[in-house]
Order: C-alpha cells, then sequence, then structure tokens
C-alpha cells in the first residue's frame, strides 16, 4: 500500500505540473504582443497635431466616423511599428470646443485622406500643440484630471450610437462647453490598432455559458473544472482497487443548460462586439480652473458624461481619480499607451465617443468651418503668366496667375477709392 501510495503521489504531482504548464502556455497563446518597435509614446519631434473643423450644417453620422476607423485598423502590420492615434476634445471659453487629432507625422497624409474620405467637407489644419499652453499657466491654476475605464472586461460590450436617439457625443461636449475665463477642459482617446485576437476570448466565454451555464470572469468556470478534474483523479483512483470488469459501464449524461433570457441577450451582444475590429484605448480627462471645487465640478461632470454608454448587465464606465494629476498631466502630454495594460473597443463604439459634430449636436460652442471651399480647377494656369494669387485647399496651395492670351482681354482700372471706378465701370455699360 505504501508502495501505492508513492505512485499516486508521483503521479498526482505530475499532473499538477502539468497543469500548470497548460494554464502558462494558454495564456501566452491569448496573449497578444505588439512588434518590438511599437512606441507607448509619440515621440515629440514626430508629432503633428491636426485639428478638424466641418460646417454646421454636417449631415455625417458617426456611421461615417466608424468606417473611418474601420480604414485606420489596416494600419496595423504584425511585422511593423503599430502607430498612436491620440482622437481628441480641447476647450476654453475663446475658441470653445476643438476636435484634433495628434499622430506620428510619417502617418499623417494617410490619415488625412481617410478623414476626407468620410467628412469631405472638413478643413484640416497642422497646429501647434495646445497642451505647450501649460507652461504659461497661472501658478494659481488647479488642475483635476483622471482616467475613465471599462467596469468588466473589454469583451463586454456598451452602448454605442445605434441605441441613441440623438447623438451621444452632444452628451460629452455639453459637458466641456460651459466653461469661464481661463478654464480649460481635455478629453483625449488615444487608441492603437489591434490585433484580431480578442475576440477568442469572447469564443471562449460563450462557450463556456453555454457548456456550463456559468460566468468565465466570476472565477467559477476555470476552478469548476479544475476541481472536478482533480476529484475525478482521486475518485478514479481509489475506484481502481475495487474495479469490477464485469459490471457494465454506464455513460456519461451531458447536463442540459438552460440558460437565463439575460444571458441569451448577453451572449448575441458579446457575439455581436466580436464581429467588428478593435482598437486598444485610454481615455483621459484634465479640467483647470483657478478654484479647485470648479476644477473638480467640471470634471465629474465630463465623467458623467461617459455614464450613458452604460448597458445593463454588461458593461460601464467608471472613473478613476488621479492623486497625482501631474502624472496624469505627462501621459496627456506624451499621449501615452502602455503595451500592457489592455483595454479594446470596437470600432462601433470607439465611433459613439468619437466623430466630427453633425446637426443633431446639441452644443454651441463647437470650432466650425463658416464657409465651404471647393478645389481648384485643373486647368488653373500655374507654369505661365503673371502670378496673381495662391490656392488653400486642404492643406495645399499653389501659386497661379492668368495666362498671356487672357491678359489682353482685360481692362485695369487703378485709383484710390472714391475716385469713381466703379461709376466708371457703370458708365460703360
Amino acid at each position: 500500500m505504501n508502495l501505492a501510495l508513492l505512485i499516486f503521489l508521483g503521479i498526482f504531482s505530475l499532473f499538477i505540473v502539468f497543469l500548470l504548464v497548460i494554464l502558462v502556455l494558454t495564456r501566452r497563446k491569448n496573449s497578444t504582443t505588439f512588434p518590438s518597435g511599437t512606441t507607448e509614446t509619440i515621440a515629440e519631434d514626430i508629432k503633428v497635431c491636426l485639428k478638424i473643423a466641418v460646417p454646421r450644417n454636417n449631415d455625417k453620422t458617426p456611421l461615417a466616423a466608424e468606417q473611418l476607423f474601420a480604414s485606420l485598423h489596416g494600419l496595423y502590420k504584425e511585422t511593423s511599428e503599430v502607430p498612436i492615434l491620440s482622437l481628441e476634445l480641447a476647450t476654453d471659453a475663446k475658441y470653445g470646443v476643438q476636435f484634433l487629432v495628434v499622430v506620428d507625422k510619417s502617418f499623417a497624409s494617410f490619415i488625412k485622406g481617410q478623414i476626407y474620405a468620410q467628412y469631405p467637407t472638413a478643413e484640416i489644419t497642422v497646429v501647434k500643440d495646445y497642451m505647450d499652453s501649460a507652461a504659461n499657466w497661472d501658478a494659481a491654476a488647479q488642475v483635476s484630471a483622471g482616467e475613465i475605464v471599462l467596469e468588466r472586461e473589454h469583451i463586454f460590450p456598451l452602448k454605442t450610437f445605434v441605441d441613441f436617439d440623438v447623438d451621444p457625443l452632444s452628451g460629452i461636449t455639453g459637458a466641456i462647453s460651459e466653461l469661464h475665463g481661463d478654464e480649460e477642459a481635455w478629453v483625449q482617446f488615444v487608441v492603437r490598432p489591434y490585433p484580431n485576437t480578442w475576440q477568442k476570448v469572447a469564443q471562449k466565454y460563450i462557450a463556456t455559458l453555454r457548456d456550463e451555464g456559468n460566468n468565465l470572469f466570476d472565477g467559477g468556470g476555470f476552478w469548476r473544472a479544475f476541481w472536478a478534474t482533480i476529484s475525478g483523479f482521486f475518485r478514479a483512483f481509489f475506484e481502481s482497487f475495487t474495479y469490477d470488469p464485469t459490471k457494465p459501464i454506464q455513460p456519461i449524461k451531458a447536463p442540459t443548460i438552460k440558460l437565463e433570457p439575460y444571458q441569451e441577450e448577453e451572449i448575441k451582444r458579446v457575439e455581436a462586439k466580436a464581429e467588428k475590429q478593435g482598437f486598444q484605448v485610454v481615455i483621459r480627462i484634465l479640467a483647470k480652473s483657478t478654484d479647485s471645487v470648479r476644477a473638480v465640478q467640471i470634471f465629474e461632470g465630463i465623467a458623467a458624461s461617459f455614464r450613458q454608454y452604460a448597458t445593463a448587465h454588461l458593461n460601464a464606465f467608471s472613473l478613476n481619480l488621479a492623486k497625482q494629476p501631474l502624472e496624469v498631466f505627462k501621459h496627456l502630454k506624451e499621449r501615452y499607451l502602455s503595451k500592457n495594460h489592455i483595454e479594446i473597443l470596437n470600432i462601433e463604439e470607439l465611433a459613439s465617443l468619437y466623430h466630427l459634430p453633425n446637426t443633431t449636436g446639441g452644443a454651441t460652442s463647437l470650432f466650425v468651418t463658416t464657409s465651404g471651399k471647393l478645389p481648384p480647377p485643373p486647368d488653373l494656369p500655374i507654369d505661365e503668366g503673371t502670378i496673381l494669387a495662391k490656392t488653400n485647399y486642404r492643406g495645399a496651395s499653389q501659386m497661379f496667375g492668368i495666362k498671356k492670351r487672357d491678359k489682353r482681354r482685360h481692362t485695369y482700372i487703378i485709383g484710390r477709392t472714391g475716385t469713381g471706378k466703379t461709376v466708371m465701370m457703370r458708365n460703360m455699360l
């Protein structure tokens, strides 16, 4: 019996080691590592800050932003650096709410092209990083800052624009638009395309829920299977001493799992989220005022606007208020995105959080274009004649003039204001 016990303990020890190895390998398989060249910040010397404005009558829905992010997801490549994009809202009492994108300058042209493809009437200009203004803040400035994080694992979806009757962005822009004096507020979404491997966790969760009627993430799924394996091992060992080969083997009946209606809905929503591409995301908020109470009030108002995305029994945003706001400010300015802390939103969720304003937006202090611009004609004379002016369309400029043969068809009238140029032309009619 002592020999049998020693054999049992040896086999049991090997079994435990085997389980640990399988667990480690599974975790490594399900984890994603970015290519070695992938950075966690946008370096100061290579960043470009793009300010985007659209007309007040812009009729593009958040679906345009979803299609934009679907295109930007193509920036992910397994063998090269995965770029960081920072989608930002910046507001103060002077300029109102501004929409900005900060990106590595090597990707700026591609980003601009994709934005123009979805928002043809947009105007994109390269501007100085607005965060540089912090160097001129008054010494008495009070800052409140923090991050918005998911309450549950990222496979569980949030409410998106298809679930709203009004534009959800108006809740955020409304919260940051009522500023006075030197007050400022920033909302930052630092994102990076994520490979299509995170859906495996969703598939595993759904399979566990359907097979066991148990939530994988409440600790029951894995440990239930673990202890069932251990108890089955012990039971098989002790039953081996009383094994009767003449006794027929009883077939094992698979239990019938009946899911609750909310679990069926949960599976449906998790599957729907996993069908679309995902982005790694971190959300930061900063509010500045001359009064600490007012700074916290602005900050909490912005954070509260994210509660509208909560879904019952699924997921929601919660607030992590920073004890050291300067640390958050550093991450804001660097556009920091850790490769290890992973929270994923799919393109529909991301578009619900950040898209250009449209006619259904409620905020009135948005920075918008006052007039539309048309592209220059294809036959614009640029290689001959007298130079008269310069085009300015989508950031591209081109000097142009008037052809020599056209100069013969024009008459020049030169004179100071009030000398009668208009009257003379009227009399010539």
